[in-house]
């Protein structure tokens, strides 16, 4: 059972946690030049490809465009990856082991605790997409992150 669930954690508690991880993701990204664009891409589609795809799948795509021919893409899809892998550990409590990322620990999911990570995951990434969208906007269009 993911760990946020099986600790007696409060919505605002958890909220909050929800908040500085996007906060501290989106701000590892503006301070990260050339990968700013894609990750503001693909933190835009996240949401909405989760929803369509579910939890899985998402991973799974971003884990494979990792290593794209355009490396300015790979980058910033990668970042993401990496951020959303860190999101996972925290919200089930384990550690990221190799560079594997977040795939080894979805797919050793149960059902129903899939679904709590996947719920979990759906708001966190909207919370990541907003803040990505006002500061990586901002720093792409030579704006303070």
């Amino acid at each position: 059972m993911p760990k946020a669930q099986s600790e007696r954690t409060t919505p605002q508690e958890l909220q909050k946690k929800r908040v500085e991880w996007a906060w501290e993701s989106v701000g590892i990204a503006a301070k990260s030049r050339g990968k700013q664009d894609e990750y503001l891409t693909e933190a835009r589609k996240l949401p909405a490809r989760m929803l369509a795809s579910g939890l899985g799948q998402s991973l799974a795509y971003l884990y494979s465009k990792r290593k794209d021919r355009n490396p300015a893409s790979a980058q910033g899809r990668d970042l993401l990856y990496q951020h959303l892998s860190l999101r996972v550990a925290t919200v089930l409590g384990k550690k990221l082991v190799g560079s594997e990322g977040a795939m080894p620990l979805v797919v050793d999911l149960l059902a129903a605790d899939y679904r709590r990570l996947s719920r979990e995951l759906l708001t966190s990434s909207e919370w990541l997409k907003r803040f990505a969208e006002g500061r990586l906007k901002d720093a792409s269009e030579g704006g303070t992150p």
